[in-house]
């Protein structure tokens, strides 16, 4: 019976490393989800439904390691946004809206947040 052929990669202790901290990093996108909040907010607050200006006015972007989002400090933005049919009121995503128009915008600062981090892997 034949013996299986051996392999040996260098580096290979240096690469896994890397590959674990860029693992790390991969999950902390708190400063691309921040850009991406930005860069959507204003659109959500321009197609925001006025009637006294206080929805478009209110709307901030947030971020977290884990997510962009557009919040708001009056407590009817919710309702407006994703209806409430108890009380007649029709959905108007505007946010999800404003997301969809700027996208291209958005894709491009988590493809370089990405790119960035893969730049660190050392040992491809």
């Amino acid at each position: 019976m034949a013996r299986g052929a051996v392999v040996q990669v260098e580096g290979r202790r240096q690469l896994a490393a890397s590959m674990k901290q860029a693992g790390l990093n991969m999950g902390d996108l708190t400063a691309a989800n921040r850009e991406v909040a930005q860069l959507v907010s204003p659109a959500a607050a321009s197609s925001a439904p006025r009637r006294s200006g206080q929805l478009a006015a209110s709307l901030r972007p947030t971020a977290s390691r884990a997510a962009a989002r557009i919040a708001s400090s009056v407590v009817y933005a919710g309702a407006i946004h994703f209806g409430w049919p108890a009380r007649h009121i029709a959905p108007n995503p505007f946010a999800f809206t404003a997301a969809q128009h700027t996208e291209p915008r958005w894709t491009e600062a988590y493809n370089q947040r990405i790119e960035q981090i893969l730049s660190k892997i050392k040992g491809v």
